[in-house]
């Protein structure tokens, strides 16, 4: 697969996933053969405002390749600076935009999933950001706001004709969030109305299911979320020791003074459900207060 002058050495990609997807645990998903990696969720508003927790979020290095940054916003000048900064800030292989995050207070603020309902907003963004960058633009979208708003189509076509790159789409509506199933058919519906790469997401959960969407949908690509956390192997489809796992994660932390000490916890929490005795060490591990702490835990574990 290739966009742009990318060439995708796999067409499984790691979903954005917002204050889940760092940099530590995207370089693992990496070394797995992700086929792109994406850093989630940037407020274009802070990327112009020049906000330095926004700029923490943009942490990456050379040898995190490909991989996109995502952007979200309403305000189409705003967009179109943040997206020539963070291109020469990351030196991002392509940027992608959120018009599909259900999140109340970013619908709230005109954003993410209410641009579904704004087709001239959609148009002009698209456009906006294909102007004033030089690496592909992608954009993801829900498939509608509820079951009787599905706009997805519609959307998908004004998406192409404004000139992106490639098109990312949750099978979701807005009002499901992330519950009930993804709707892979009407995945396939989009799929088959336009002539751009489009990359399917929604219920990807180990990696049988990846060769299933692509087969049901007819897809370019698949877009793993939830379905990677504690699980970077997921991309290999060949299954690896969760507890090593964690322990090359917590080395890339250190490696990469990527500390978010909510965030690691978060991932030690991931890695470990599921695992024997994982009720009392994961009691464990949301009271410990530094990496080390969750460095002893699991040598006991190894024990």
């Amino acid at each position: 697969m290739k966009v742009g002058d990318i060439n995708f050495k796999s067409n499984v990609f790691l979903a954005p996933l917002a204050g889940i997807t760092d940099l530590s645990f995207r370089m693992r998903c990496l070394s797995y053969g992700a086929g792109l990696v994406v850093i989630p969720m940037i407020n274009a508003n802070a990327v112009v405002r020049g906000n330095n927790a926004t700029y923490g979020l943009l942490k990456t290095i050379p040898e995190e390749t490909p991989k996109s940054v995502q952007l979200f916003g309403s305000r189409v000048d705003v967009i179109k600076e943040a997206a020539k900064k963070v291109v020469e800030m990351t030196k991002c292989d392509m940027i992608d935009f959120n018009m599909g995050c259900p999140d109340r207070l970013i619908i709230g603020q005109g954003s993410g999933a209410a641009l579904l309902k704004r087709p001239g907003k959609i148009k002009e963004i698209v456009s906006g950001l294909k102007s004033v960058v030089d690496v592909p633009v992608s954009i993801k979208i829900r498939i509608g706001g509820s079951e009787k708003s599905i706009n997805a189509i519609k959307n998908a076509k004004i998406i192409e004709e404004a000139g992106a790159d490639m098109l990312t789409v949750h099978g979701r509506t807005v009002a499901q969030g992330y519950s009930g199933k993804a709707d892979w058919e009407m995945i396939k519906q989009v799929k088959e109305s336009v002539s751009i790469p489009v990359v399917g997401n929604g219920d990807i959960w180990d990696y049988a299911d990846v060769a299933s969407m692509i087969e049901k949908s007819g897809v370019d690509a698949v877009m793993i979320g939830r379905g990677a956390l504690g699980r970077p192997w997921i991309f290999s489809g060949e299954r690896k020791d969760a507890l090593y796992e964690l322990e090359k994660y917590l080395d890339n932390v250190e490696k990469y003074g990527d500390f978010n000490f909510h965030r690691v916890k978060q991932h030690a929490l991931y890695f470990t459900k599921g695992i024997e005795g994982s009720t009392e060490i994961r009691r464990k591990i949301t009271q410990t207060s530094s990496v080390s702490d969750i460095r002893d835990i699991f040598s006991t574990i190894k024990k």
